[in-house]
């Protein structure tokens, strides 16, 4: 086994939307850590530790998944969190517009993947993560709520990225392993 890497497969966030939801981490108030602009995407799906013969694997069947998939819009919309208001550990924006097309490329994605021995997910709820609260602050709570419905905008899906994550003091940074093209 080679040296491991933690990774996870994105949608990368075009840099106008990312500058509205810059917009919109500004009117959180209270203790949140806010994910970095150049840091935003669509969460695919999260890989964990994998070494460098399983990135290899990823790459050629997350292709296979990918190519019955045209590019296709979607709408971020809606302020959310996980798990929820009384407990807000994650603040996110939501995928409106053809969200149903965007759950079948994630679960296609999943699919091939539990063919190769990564855990299905059993709850698909497509997102950009946008803050994490480490323990419970009532004017997070109150600006969540006070802010609700947002429309961010529209994007294109058209690519889906491998991402390696490797976590520093100041946040992760992402490195783009591989880039395919929808």
């Amino acid at each position: 086994m080679g040296l491991l890497m933690r990774t996870f497969i994105g949608i990368p966030i075009p840099v106008d939307l990312r500058e509205r939801i810059v917009e919109i981490q500004h009117l959180l108030k209270g203790n949140v850590k806010f994910v970095e602009p150049e840091n935003l995407h669509v969460t695919v799906k999260f890989l964990g530790e994998i070494d460098e013969n399983s990135v290899e694997n990823v790459i050629s069947n997350v292709h296979v998944a990918l190519e019955r998939f045209k590019r296709f819009r979607i709408t971020l919309e809606n302020l959310g969190c996980f798990p929820d208001l009384k407990r807000i550990r994650v603040i996110w924006i939501g995928v409106k517009e053809n969200k149903e097309k965007l759950v079948n490329l994630i679960k296609e994605i999943n699919s091939v993947l539990s063919g190769i021995g990564f855990c299905r997910e059993k709850r698909i709820e497509p997102h950009v993560t946008i803050g994490r609260v480490k323990r419970r602050d009532e004017r997070v709570v109150n600006s969540v709520k006070k802010i609700g419905d947002v429309n961010i905008g529209e994007m294109f899906v058209e690519k889906v990225v491998l991402y390696k994550s490797e976590l520093m003091p100041n946040g992760p940074v992402y490195t783009e392993l591989h880039r395919w093209n929808i």
